[in-house]
């Protein structure tokens, strides 16, 4: 199950992306290097896009 929680910090908007019922380490394994590099490779591709726009990504794990 995936959760989406949006809120808005010093004017800029987080999405917050938070997963439940999952193995953990399965995750790390199979999931997080293929996801994770989507991720970036998308929010890369944004930046290029709308260069005056403040795009980030944290990780936390």
């Amino acid at each position: 199950m995936i959760t989406d929680i949006d809120h808005f910090d010093d004017d800029v908007l987080w999405e917050l992306k938070v997963t439940f019922y999952a193995d953990d380490e399965w995750i790390l394994k199979n999931i997080d290097p293929r996801f994770g590099a989507a991720v970036e490779a998308r929010v890369q591709h944004l930046r290029e896009k709308y260069p005056n726009e403040d795009i980030r990504i944290r990780w936390d794990h």
